[in-house]
């Protein structure tokens, strides 16, 4: 009697990779996030709870419409009222009964020229081998990232540590105090659950929409087969990966991996006073006032270590102390840090933000101007830049972040683009 009361299938809706822990989850990406114009892989769940089926899986994904027509960098949103589609995926499917099938799947991403829109949606079938066993699946909803938004993936076990990451200034522009709008992002943070297999795409065509990889302490064997594949490919096409420090190397065990780093594994050492030192002065931004305290903190504490190792002859040392290396793998970069990233004694260095921004993700400077507004304006009526106010020297938005956020208006020049935030 139970049996008949149940449906004959159940489905979740789908998961776009590369997908985030669930309390990474917002309202606006319940599924995810896409990146119109890239091929993404998905995982969906369905279960047949009456009898064993066999069939096929059927896909589509659509330009959906947008619930409050603004955009994340606040413009209206002006589809035309036909949908664009992608064409039809199918995979094979096999349903035990009573089990619930996580099934993989890939689609490309639809894209509209000219337009913007702020979600997608992927739905499908259930198609068995008899005319009854026909199951229309729950529908998905990706959020769509704007064309300079890329994904940043973190793999850890210890995700509380790099918060200072999700909240930094490279991450999103400087956000003005009287701002009504959010700037666009850059990158769209994604830490990965680590329990079971990893939401990660096992080809490299689906690695496209990723830009950043952060390989910290997770295991290399907790990757299939087919990601370890995936990601060497995406590395030599262009792709970026940052090893952290002496946990990073230890979890690297791959040889196909280890084979590539800028040091060769030597364990842990000691991290030398001096070489942390000149590490700092080469990375701070010329007014930064809080390296002189973070220089004399390392006098004589130690405490900390790096990670041991000869750097190979091709590597290339990014600043001084030798703490931070790259190596060109193909068309892509491996940068290690023999340091720990998130470590304490980095933590109160106000050059931090501008150091991952140039020296790590190799971006371009930033140019921060303070805007002269007046007492009783309103917010949009910002007054020309008085020629007394002075221009920032670039990178120095960590150094100056104290006296920006109470300020005004923070006029920023930021990757070719100019606007007022």
């Amino acid at each position: 009697q139970s049996e008949t009361q149940q449906p004959p299938f159940t489905s979740r809706a789908a998961d776009a990779y590369p997908a985030s822990r669930p309390d990474m989850q917002t309202s606006e990406s319940p599924n995810g996030s896409v990146k119109p114009g890239h091929w993404t892989s998905a995982r969906l769940s369905i279960r047949s709870n009456l009898d064993d089926r066999r069939g096929v899986v059927q896909t589509r994904s659509e330009v959906g419409e947008s619930p409050n027509g603004l955009l994340d960098d606040g413009s209206l949103d002006a589809l035309e009222p036909e949908l664009t589609s992608s064409f039809f995926v199918r995979r094979p499917a096999v349903l035990p009964k009573g089990q619930m099938r996580r099934l993989e799947t890939r689609f490309l991403a639809p894209r509209r020229e000219d337009q913007m829109f702020e979600n997608v949606i992927m739905d499908g079938q259930f198609l068995g081998r008899d005319a009854t066993a026909r199951f229309d699946l729950r529908p998905a909803r990706f959020a769509v990232m704007l064309p300079q938004t890329y994904f940043l993936v973190i793999l850890t076990n210890r995700p509380e540590r790099f918060t200072r990451w999700q909240t930094s200034n490279w991450v999103r522009a400087v956000h003005g105090a009287d701002s009504f709008k959010r700037p666009p992002q850059n990158y769209r943070i994604v830490i990965p659950p680590t329990q079971g297999v990893l939401p990660l795409a096992e080809t490299a065509l689906d690695w496209t929409s990723t830009a950043v990889l952060l390989w910290d302490d997770l295991p290399a064997s907790s990757l299939t087969p087919g990601q370890r594949t995936a990601i060497l490919d995406w590395l030599n096409f262009g792709g970026l990966i940052v090893v952290n420090g002496p946990a990073g190397v230890d979890s690297l065990t791959d040889a196909d991996f280890q084979d590539l780093l800028p040091v060769i594994p030597g364990g842990a050492a000691e991290l030398l006073a001096g070489d942390a030192q000149d590490f700092i002065r080469s990375h701070s931004v010329v007014a930064d006032p809080s390296t002189a305290r973070v220089i004399e903190g390392l006098q004589g504490n130690s405490s900390f270590v790096a990670a041991a190792g000869q750097q190979r002859p091709d590597a290339l040392e990014i600043g001084d102390g030798g703490l931070l290396l790259e190596r060109r793998v193909g068309r892509g970069r491996l940068v290690q840090s023999r340091i720990d990233l998130m470590s304490p004694w980095l933590m109160p260095w106000k050059s931090y933000d501008s150091f991952v921004n140039s020296a790590i993700l190799a971006r371009p400077p930033r140019v921060f101007r303070r805007e002269q507004v007046a007492t009783d304006a309103t917010p949009s009526a910002a007054t020309p830049l008085s020629p007394e106010t002075p221009l920032v020297s670039p990178d120095d938005a960590t150094v100056l972040e104290s006296d920006i956020t109470p300020s005004p208006s923070v006029r920023q020049s930021f990757v070719g683009s100019e606007f007022i935030c």
